[in-house]
């Protein structure tokens, strides 16, 4: 039996006052989970994308690539921040589901493919 299967067949045979100790458990769990994640996306996500997008802006790749990818750097950073010193800033939705999940991943592959193509070509030597 899976711990999923074990903890739903507690609270559906857990008493009105056990339920209501569980869901006390629950919240505790979800509240110490919440800070280090938002800290997490802000370091691992925010921070190395608004860096590697200055980095293209100070290298030779496009510069609306290096340019966007500090944006999305800082956004991701600060609305992580933001949600955790203010909760009701933004909708955690936002910063996960499509700040973290999407954009700066397609951000990523992006950088990828213009580090690819820059690689591809021949190094001319300077004089």
């Amino acid at each position: 039996m899976q711990t999923d299967d074990i903890a739903s067949a507690a609270a559906e045979s857990a008493g009105p006052t056990q339920r209501a100790d569980l869901v006390v458990v629950a919240r505790a769990v979800a509240e110490t989970t919440y800070g280090p994640s938002l800290v997490g996306m802000a370091l691992l996500v925010g921070l190395p994308v608004l860096l590697f997008g200055l980095a293209a802006v100070a290298d030779s790749y496009p510069s609306w690539l290096g340019w966007a990818g500090a944006a999305i750097g800082a956004v991701t950073a600060a609305m992580a921040v933001g949600i955790f010193l203010w909760p009701p800033v933004a909708p955690g939705a936002l910063l996960y589901g499509v700040l973290g999940s999407i954009v700066a991943q397609l951000w990523l592959v992006g950088a990828g493919v213009a580090m690819l193509r820059r690689s591809a070509r021949p190094v001319v030597p300077s004089s």
